[in-house]
């Protein structure tokens, strides 16, 4: 489901870069919907040389060793970055002096990677809680703009929290019920409010 999301919110553009692409499913996509030039990106050989031959018959795709944007050829106008920790995809952005639209997948720190682009210039349009494999991702649309003031809630469980999402229901439950475990500190209650907030439009 996580890649079916990635790959619906793809566009036909000038360029693409699929950074730690993997398997390149995604860059494949990319090419299919009239991406003109597609690089797969990843800092694993192993992963570049799947990539390869993935992408083999397209002569517009290019499958890339590299680390991060590093080796892609030219500011490409749509990235994404996906599977990775929040903070690795920040520490993999302030490296560009660009700005491309983004689709972003954390695994966690989505916090802190929300902070980041409403502080670099981005705009977020999508944003969304996916559980993939048991595992939890938010899921990001960001476009070059002006960001709105994000509420803490927001911040933490996503830009659009009160669009109905069971993922993201069950996130919020399992955590909360954590929580109720926890010793009581202002930051542990602090917590429970966002996430009863969250519940309130999940039910």
């Amino acid at each position: 489901m996580r890649l079916k999301t990635i790959c619906s919110w793809l566009y036909p553009c000038s360029s693409f870069a699929d950074i730690g692409c993997d398997h390149a499913i995604v860059a494949l996509s990319a090419v299919k919907i009239g991406v003109e030039r597609v690089y797969a990106v990843d800092i694993s050989e192993t992963a570049v040389n799947k990539a390869k031959r993935r992408l083999a018959r397209y002569k517009n795709a290019k499958a890339i060793l590299s680390d991060g944007f590093d080796g892609v050829p030219e500011n490409v106008e749509l990235a994404v970055l996906t599977g990775l920790g929040g903070m690795k995809i920040i520490e993999i952005l302030q490296r560009l002096d660009y700005r491309p639209s983004l689709i972003l997948g954390a695994q966690h720190d989505g916090y802190r990677l929300r902070e980041f682009l409403k502080e670099n210039g981005y705009c977020i349009k999508k944003d969304t809680c996916l559980i993939d494999r048991k595992k939890y991702y938010d899921l990001i649309f960001a476009e070059s703009g002006e960001e709105e003031n994000l509420s803490s809630t927001q911040m933490h469980y996503g830009k659009f929290y009160r669009n109905k999402n069971p993922h993201l229901k069950i996130r919020v439950e399992n955590e909360l019920n954590e929580l109720l475990n926890y010793k009581p500190t202002n930051s542990r209650d602090e917590r429970i409010e966002r996430a009863k907030e969250v519940l309130k439009w999940q039910q």
